[in-house]
């Protein structure tokens, strides 16, 4: 079984703060993994690292930041729908 050895950089994944993305590190593997925790998870150690990063453990939590809109489509690229039969 994976030791949890460090955990950085921890975001609200949105803005309901149910998630919470970060960059794990375990003695099993010698890079960070990106990891998404809830207190929800189905495996003990998602909710460990949930509970870990809420109580502080971790460092502070930066605030969700929404991704920008789409722009607005092109009207010079639009063209008629195509039709698949």
């Amino acid at each position: 079984m994976s030791v949890i050895q460090d955990v950085k950089n921890p975001v609200y994944a949105d803005d309901t703060g149910n998630a919470i993305n970060c960059d794990v590190k375990v003695d099993t593997v010698e890079v960070y993994l990106p990891f998404t925790a809830t207190n929800y998870d189905t495996e003990p150690h998602g909710v460990e690292i949930y509970n870990q990063i809420k109580e502080g453990k971790w460092g502070p939590i930066a605030a969700y930041v929404p991704p920008p809109p789409p722009p607005p489509p092109d009207p010079n690229k639009q063209g008629k729908p195509k039709v698949v039969a």
